[in-house]
């Protein structure tokens, strides 16, 4: 299989398979069918380097190609995932792989298909109906302590020192501490720490924009999937505004479906949604009139 994938070539593995080297290229491609069906059985698949032993993470974002076309329609529109996975092992369960058996079974003798039939049109179908509210209570949801939060909320504490003490003096040299997202990646960067790099995994791909309450519901759907499957609690979303807010209707309106998933928005669009807060807050404070002044000035002080 490995020289079929290597050269494509029918008549090298076929040369092969006469002087006695691996099978004939007809049960190498009723093999590498068997292997797409078994994948094929299963759309929330695990890629190989991710475990079900260990906490998942899920993101998920649109995939725009913009294609040139003359009328600039018809262009592709597709929502891709990755899994995220932090200090594990590549380590699958037997259960996700093609059994010894089944491998048995496929090199009997009798007849398997050597081809995959064209996939089927995913028609995503969502019945919007009224919106709902987000459910009400009356007190804040408590969460168990843990050890696990333990060396992050000590990582952002040795940070907040850092930077404080930055500020006034108390560190020599050139005194710069970067920030939050730079400390914690040089801090747990492979040769300061033991711990071992998160691992990537790609979803298979939706093939329909996010912006369609249809696929934020497919993307939900496949997510809590793979963690009830990995046996987790929570199933943990992180995506953009856009689709943040699409999640959002859907998950109010089936919260029964969907109890335990933690829908988180990037930090990118985070800090967005608190500048406009802050400019919608204080616009009439005479924010805008004090940085009409200093853009003149600015200009005035270019050109001189």
């Amino acid at each position: 299989m490995a020289v079929r994938h290597l050269t494509r070539s029918q008549h090298l593995t076929t040369m092969l398979n006469r002087f006695g080297h691996g099978v004939s290229d007809s049960r190498l491609s009723e093999l590498e069918t068997a292997l797409a069906n078994k994948t094929l059985q299963d759309d929330a698949s695990l890629p190989g380097n991710i475990s079900l032993s260990y906490p998942l993470q899920f993101c998920w974002d649109n995939n725009d190609f913009t294609e040139e076309t003359l009328s600039g329609q018809n262009t592709t529109h597709c929502t891709t995932g990755i899994v995220l996975q932090s200090s594990s092992e590549p380590n699958l369960p037997v259960s996700d792989t093609l059994q010894p058996e089944q491998l048995t079974a496929t090199n009997a003798r009798q007849r398997r298909p050597r081809s995959l039939p064209p996939p089927p049109t995913a028609d995503l179908h969502y019945i919007a109906g009224a919106r709902c509210l987000p459910p009400l209570s009356s007190s804040l949801p408590t969460y168990p302590s843990s050890d696990v939060f333990r060396p992050g909320l000590n990582m952002d504490f040795a940070w907040l020192l850092l930077r404080c003490s930055a500020n006034d003096g108390y560190i020599g040299g050139d005194g710069v501490v970067p920030a939050w997202s730079g400390f914690n990646a040089a801090a747990t960067s492979p040769s300061n720490t033991s711990r071992k790099p998160t691992e990537v995994g790609f979803l298979p791909v939706i093939a329909a924009p996010p912006t369609e309450l249809a696929t934020v519901m497919e993307l939900i759907r496949r997510s809590v999937t793979i963690s009830r499957r990995a046996g987790q609690q929570h199933c943990i979303i992180t995506c953009d505004q856009a689709v943040y807010a699409k999640s959002l209707e859907v998950l109010w309106k089936h919260q029964q479906n969907f109890p335990d998933v933690v829908l988180r928005m990037g930090a990118f669009h985070t800090a967005c949604v608190f500048l406009a807060v802050i400019g919608k807050r204080f616009g009439d404070a005479g924010l805008k009139e004090m940085g009409v002044p200093i853009l003149i000035l600015g200009k005035l002080l270019l050109l001189s």
